[in-house]
């Protein structure tokens, strides 16, 4: 196994973005860093100032396991592990909305009492829009959010095959959207927008700003929108 303290080695590229190194076969998992802090990010909030900055991660064999592409098995193991109080860290939040806006998708930020949403669009395509809205707590989260399985189109699976991609999922364990309806069991009716949701959640907390002190919409992103939007708003806080 390996162990990687985060405090020590956790770097902030000029770009804003929070980059762990990791060994060169948990690095080639895309998103591992992303999945690891979206599952801390999830106990974070048992009160309005309290969230997890720093852990202690044990890779054994190099992977992950995949989960489903949720969070909520992280969620109770880090859970069941307890947290301890290491500091106290202050921070100005932005004033201003800050924006990541393109033609295909949006994202919004602004200071607030920890309301997100998402707007899950696929056009013409079934399931065409799904919108999800909640009042992010611990309990909300971990019941609400974390269970939020990753997507796939049916029609892109002989692809992701071919391609090597989502090792560790099949369409037992992420939800396949086929084009009248799921072709496996939701566990929520609007999970594709939960778990997109569970995404920016994850991206966003890399700008260090505790997720219950922001409202947030978010339209159509992804990953690298997302971390765009969480270099904008780290760079609009002012970290004391």
């Amino acid at each position: 196994p390996s162990t990687y303290d985060l405090r020590k080695n956790a770097v902030v590229g000029a770009d804003g973005v929070i980059r762990v190194p990791l060994d060169s076969a948990v690095a080639k998992r895309r998103g591992v860093v992303l999945d690891l802090l979206k599952s801390a990010r999830s106990s974070g909030i048992p009160q309005e100032t309290d969230t997890i900055t720093d852990a202690e991660i044990e890779v054994t064999g190099g992977e992950l396991p995949a989960c489903g592409g949720c969070s909520v098995d992280y969620v109770e193991a880090i859970l069941s592990g307890g947290r301890e109080i290491i500091g106290e860290k202050s921070f100005e939040p932005p004033f201003a909305r800050v924006f990541e806006k393109t033609e295909k998708h949006s994202i919004a930020i602004g200071r607030g009492a920890g309301i997100w949403r998402y707007e899950f669009r696929t056009g013409t395509r079934w399931p065409g829009t799904q919108e999800f809205e909640i009042k992010l707590t611990e309990e909300n989260y971990v019941c609400e959010v974390s269970p939020a399985r990753t997507i796939a189109f049916e029609e892109e699976l002989p692809m992701i095959q071919q391609l090597g991609l989502g090792k560790g999922l099949d369409e037992t364990s992420a939800l396949v959207l086929a084009k009248h309806g799921y072709l496996n069991e939701a566990k929520f009716p609007d999970e594709p927008a939960r778990h997109k949701l569970l995404d920016l959640i994850g991206d966003l907390y890399l700008s260090g700003v505790p997720v219950e002190f922001l409202s947030v919409i978010g339209d159509r992103s992804g990953h690298a929108s997302n971390v765009l939007a969480a270099k904008k708003l780290r760079d609009a806080c002012v970290f004391l």
